[in-house]
């Protein structure tokens, strides 16, 4: 049996292929209810990039409700540190990396998937990305559930890659 081994793989341009390099993945079917600013803990996803040219990946899927009529966010922070957060907004929760729902007059249960790259990493040092909840002041995010019964349940998740 042969071994074949490489540093690169190229295109016919020379140009090298991307593929993943690593990845976290969690995943929770915990049922909580978050204030504002509280941390999703168990999907906590710590990496270490190969490279400070790497980027991640990051895939995040919160099956989430709220208590009653609410704006429903979430940040995405590597460390402490919000990642591609919206324009400044003049309510409660204000600029978020992703929405879920807003003011929808109830508390049906929403999913909200946020794709994104995180192309200013530049390190090789262990990073924690991390999911902090933002439902508007005085609400809570429900995860997990639908806030007002146990009809209906599922799971979140977080995954990240690091892509050359």
């Amino acid at each position: 049996m042969s071994t074949l081994k490489v540093n690169n793989l190229l295109d016919t341009s020379g140009n090298v292929l991307s593929r993943v390099l690593q990845h976290v993945y969690a995943h929770t079917d915990a049922v909580s209810e978050l204030d504002p600013g509280d941390t999703i803990t168990q999907l906590n996803c710590a990496i270490t990039p190969s490279s400070t040219s790497s980027k991640i990946l990051i895939m995040a899927t919160l099956c989430c409700s709220a208590d009653g009529a609410a704006d429903l966010g979430y940040d995405i922070q590597r460390d402490s540190t919000a990642l591609q957060k919206g324009a400044s907004a003049s309510g409660s929760p204000g600029a978020v990396t992703h929405a879920v729902f807003a003011n929808m007059g109830s508390d049906n249960i929403i999913p909200g998937t946020c794709i994104m790259l995180d192309d200013e990493i530049s390190t090789t040092n262990e990073v924690t990305y991390k999911i902090i909840a933002r439902p508007n002041s005085g609400k809570k995010l429900v995860l997990n559930k639908r806030h007002q019964d146990q009809a209906i349940k599922s799971q979140s998740r977080m995954i990240v890659m690091e892509i050359p």
